[in-house]
């Protein structure tokens, strides 16, 4: 039920900044097909799911395997085996020997350190990787300044940045190489609850201007449950629930909520319990089949 799903991004209006020539049909296309395995010392990597458009979220414990899986989403890490298919693009597949290059897969990525070019201008690291003749780019680079007011910015070292700020560049510069796709590491880690709130915004108005599908790592209970359509538990490299979260209204806390099976809204709620002391409370009245 939408109505129990706090502000997510379905219904948004979008106001074209910047897009392809698919972005009115871009909700119908971005379809993101996985099943992928991959085998590491001490650490596997089991999952087979379907990410739909809108924004979701990975949530579970840390080394759960969730950057991992951005990773192998980005063509920045090789699973061992699998299948990831954008639409009816294949991307990697072992078994037709097929692993398109991370520069070719038009999947960007914000690392939680961002990873910004420290010897660059924010206006240089704003402008590497943009495609398109001149003026296009010029046209794209305005919006996103002016949408992410970035402005005072432009000139600036990126050494001379706050934490909050390098997110904004970061965000800024994976938009500008107009993805398909944006995979978003930890974006509210390192910072205070007002700079949360500001990268909150920000990522809410991206989507508004972009309708570019989303996929966010997070250990925010309510950021996930203000801006996620979807969410997936992901423990020991698997995705164990998949759902929505609801803001229970207390501070910093949520409510998990899943169709299918209540164990595994027990699961994320002592999980939350256990790691980030919150009090949560289960009302029967909203729990609604996704």
């Amino acid at each position: 039920d939408a109505g129990f799903r706090g502000s997510g991004s379905a219904g948004r209006n979008r106001i074209g900044l910047p897009e392809s020539k698919n972005a009115e049909n871009r909700d119908q296309l971005m379809i993101l097909h996985i099943q992928i395995y991959l085998k590491r010392s001490g650490f596997s990597l089991a999952v087979e799911t379907q990410f739909n458009p809108g924004i979701t979220a990975l949530f579970g414990p840390s080394g759960a395997g969730k950057s991992t899986l951005l990773h192998c989403l980005a063509g920045l890490t090789k699973p061992n085996s699998g299948l990831i298919q954008l639409d009816t693009e294949i991307l990697y597949d072992t078994q037709q020997k097929i692993d398109i290059p991370a520069h070719r897969r038009k999947i960007g990525i914000v690392f939680q350190d961002c990873l910004l070019f420290p010897h660059l201008s924010v206006r240089a690291n704003m402008e590497y990787g943009q495609t398109g003749d001149k003026q296009t780019r010029r046209e794209q680079f305005d919006k996103i300044v002016t949408l992410l007011e970035i402005s005072p910015l432009l000139d600036r070292s990126i050494t001379h940045l706050s934490g909050g700020e390098k997110k904004r560049v970061a965000l800024a510069r994976a938009i500008l190489a107009n993805p398909r796709w944006l995979l978003l590491d930890e974006p509210f880690s390192g910072l205070d609850q007002s700079l949360k709130d500001q990268i909150l915004v920000y990522l809410r108005r991206l989507h508004q201007a972009t309708t570019i599908p989303m996929i966010l790592v997070s250990h925010c209970p309510d950021e996930i449950a203000d801006l996620a359509d979807e969410v997936f538990f992901m423990e020991k490299g698997q995705l164990t629930a998949r759902g929505i979260l609801i803001s229970t209204g207390a501070n910093n806390s949520a409510c998990f909520c899943h169709s299918q099976d209540p164990k595994d809204l027990q699961k994320i709620k002592y999980w939350l319990i256990k790691n980030h002391s919150l009090r949560l409370e289960t009302y029967r009245s909203t729990i609604r089949a996704i």
